[in-house]
Parts: structure tokens; C-alpha cells; sequence
């Protein structure tokens, strides 16, 4: 059993990225890479883990399935700004945190 519909989007939504991406190749645009994905590469592993206990201290403190949809908005908005900032901190600076 399955949602045709959700099917048919899916496709549709994988073609429009492909025709997008094929024509983005022939044009001159310059490569540039963006800050916020490599200062999450420059950081992998303390990004991740620092994600995962903000996601469990969220979950902890809201009872977020319950919440109505603008406060949902709102607290995954809050939730990436404070990912990115911190990410972008440590890119910004240099601080390079290992484990090993």
C-alpha cells in the first residue's frame, strides 16, 4: 500500500532539483563554498554532538508534541540560529576541538 500522491511529489521535486542542478553546471557561476558548511566541516563532531544534546534538552523541557505550530516554528528556528552561531564561532576563530 502506498500514497500516490506523496509518490508523484517526490518525483516531481527530484526532477525540479535535477533540471535545476543541469542547468546551474553550464552557466559561469563561481565556485564558492559557504561559511556555515564549512565551519560545520571544520567541526564535525562537536557540532554533532552539541546538536544532539540541544535536540535531547529540548525534548526534556517542551512537550513538544503538543505544541501548536507556531511555537514549533519558533523553537526550531531558535534551535538552528544557536547550532549556526556556534558553529560559526568556532570556524570564525579557529578553534579546532578534538577528542582524540
Amino acid at each position: 500500500m502506498m500514497n500516490a500522491s506523496y509518490v508523484f511529489w517526490v518525483c516531481l521535486h527530484d526532477l525540479l532539483l535535477l533540471i535545476v542542478w543541469t542547468t546551474n553546471e553550464g552557466a559561469d557561476i563561481p565556485n564558492r563554498k559557504l561559511d556555515l558548511l564549512e565551519a560545520v566541516n571544520f567541526n564535525q563532531l562537536i557540532v554533532f554532538l552539541v546538536a544532539n544534546n540541544l535536540t535531547g534538552a529540548i525534548n526534556l523541557t517542551f512537550k513538544t508534541i503538543y505544541m501548536s505550530d507556531i511555537e514549533s516554528l519558533i523553537i526550531i528556528t531558535g534551535y538552528m540560529f544557536l547550532l549556526s552561531a556556534f558553529a560559526l564561532i568556532l570556524y570564525y576563530r579557529r578553534w579546532r576541538i578534538k577528542f582524540w
